[in-house]
């Protein structure tokens, strides 16, 4: 299965805590989660790549600071 782009909403607090906790989810499933460089922790969204549907689900449903989840495919990208 290929990797899937999701558009992450954050809730607009705690942001030093939203990479460590997308992170100590994804050890605690075993999943890989890379955080691409570009990700900016002070924005309230943000990119992730996932190589299942699965993946991006316990992450909605285990970090608080996740408020909502966009496949790729639900989202258009401005040209």
């Amino acid at each position: 299965m290929p990797s899937q782009q999701y558009l992450i909403v954050f809730a607009q607090t705690h942001e030093d805590f939203r990479v460590p906790e997308l992170l100590s989810v994804a050890e605690l499933y075993g999943f890989p989660l890379n955080i691409e460089n570009d990700f900016d922790p002070s924005r309230p969204f943000g990119i992730l790549v996932l190589e299942q549907e699965e993946h991006v689900r316990l992450l909605a449903r285990r970090c608080i600071l996740i408020k909502y989840v966009a496949a790729r495919s639900l989202y258009r990208v401005a040209k």
